[in-house]
Parts: structure tokens; C-alpha cells; sequence
């Protein structure tokens, strides 16, 4: 059930982003490549459609939205689905219904190596939210709410299923699914769901993790070998 206080908060929060310059770039992007050729006000209206509009992900009721998917997060059969938002995560923790589990570290760091790993931004987590476990889940950390609606709005609209994008120092991957509506939104899409990951190492990334791991190996038979030179 949505109630008129819940559309007016959904309306005030897009009014909210759309003065930002995150969704203005995002405006002018889609517009400068032909994707959407409106004003703000029907940009206004697109958004509202593809994030906020109720749908259903198995033929049944429509209990669900992009929205709620990828910023507040749903349960599925018993698992935890969507909740890629750093902002709630840190609200539900702090309420006592969400428990960080651990860190998964990445194939290539954003951050330069001798940075802290807290200095992340792109990080991939294991979690227990409202007693169910997602073993993998991965979220932008310290970024603001427009511009995760922003780039997830490009993806969905000006890109594909997956989109390496950079972002700052990270390439991200960022993954966008597409839902289809049915009955009375028959033909429309919404967004299912969208989230980013460490993007496929780049060549000179691949032989750059090689070389180290190279001389990682090598440094370690090295004090090995004076090891066991000493014992001799």
C-alpha cells in the first residue's frame, strides 16, 4: 500500500535531486544523446516511473520498485535482495537490525595500494539484515543519493546490462537490470535493480598484479633461502 504521504515524499525527494548538479548532468547527458528529449518536468515524471512505480517480480502483487530494491533493500524466499545503499545501511545498523559480517576483498583497489582500505568507495560486503544473511553485496560508500540516481538512471537509459564507467580513480562495473511490467504496465520497463563492482582488470592492470605477484614470490624465496642458509 502506498499512501498520499509516501507519494509526497517520493515527489519531494525528486524535486530535491533534480536541482543537484549530479541530475542536471544526468538531464543534459540524455538529452545531448537523444535519449529522453523532454523538460524537467516530464524528467521529473520518467524517474518517478522507472523508480518509484509499483511492480510485481513474479506475476503477482505489486509489491516492489526500483526504489525500494536498490535503496532499501527486500526479502526473497528467505534472502536479503537489492539493499545497495550506504546511507541505509548505516540507518539500519544504527537501529540494531543490521550486522556487517565481513569485507571481500577486491581484484584491484580503487585506492592507491599504500592507501587505507577504509578509504574505499567501491566495496563488496557479507551482512545479516532482519535475520537473513547476503553473503555478497556490493555499494558505493560515502557517495550522495544523487549521484547514485544519476549514474544508475544513465545506465538504464543510455546503456546496457553491464557499463564500465569511471568513476574517479575506480573502474566501476556497473550492472543494471531491467524488469517488465505486466497486466495493466504491459510493454513499460522498470528498473529491477542496479549496483556497481570492480570492473575486469585492463591489461596493463593484469601484467602490473603478475609482475607484483612475481616479486612477491620471489622476495619470499629469498628470505627463505637466508633462512635456511643461517640454520646451515
Amino acid at each position: 500500500v502506498v499512501t498520499a504521504a509516501e507519494l509526497q515524499e517520493d515527489h519531494a525527494f525528486l524535486g530535491a535531486i533534480l536541482r543537484t548538479p549530479c541530475m542536471q548532468y544526468c538531464l543534459k547527458y540524455l538529452r545531448a544523446t537523444k535519449k529522453f528529449a523532454g523538460d524537467e518536468k516530464a524528467f521529473e515524471a520518467l524517474l518517478f516511473e522507472k523508480w518509484f512505480a509499483m511492480y510485481s517480480r513474479s506475476r503477482g502483487a505489486l509489491d516492489s520498485s526500483g526504489f525500494e530494491h536498490v535503496f532499501l533493500g527486500e526479502e526473497k524466499d528467505g534472502k536479503v535482495t537489492g539493499f545497495h545503499n550506504w546511507v541505509h545501511m548505516y540507518l539500519e545498523e544504527k537501529a540494531g537490525r543490521f550486522d556487517y559480517l565481513g569485507y571481500i576483498k577486491p581484484r584491484v583497489r580503487g585506492q592507491r595500494c599504500t592507501a587505507p582500505s577504509e578509504w574505499e568507495q567501491v566495496v563488496t560486503i557479507q551482512f545479516m539484515w532482519e535475520a537473513e544473511v547476503k553473503p555478497v553485496s556490493s555499494s558505493f560508500i560515502g557517495t550522495s543519493p544523487e549521484f547514485e540516481m544519476a549514474l544508475y538512471t544513465l545506465c538504464f537509459l543510455a546503456g546496457g546490462e553491464e557499463n564500465v564507467v569511471r568513476c574517479g580513480p575506480y573502474d566501476v562495473l556497473i550492472t543494471c537490470y531491467t524488469q517488465q511490467g505486466y497486466g495493466r504496465s504491459r510493454g513499460k520497463t522498470y528498473i529491477g535493480s542496479s549496483f556497481p563492482g570492480t570492473a575486469p582488470l585492463t591489461q596493463d592492470q593484469a601484467a602490473c598484479k603478475i609482475q607484483s605477484e612475481s616479486r612477491a614470490r620471489a622476495g619470499r624465496r629469498q628470505v627463505a633461502n637466508a633462512l635456511a642458509a643461517r640454520k646451515r
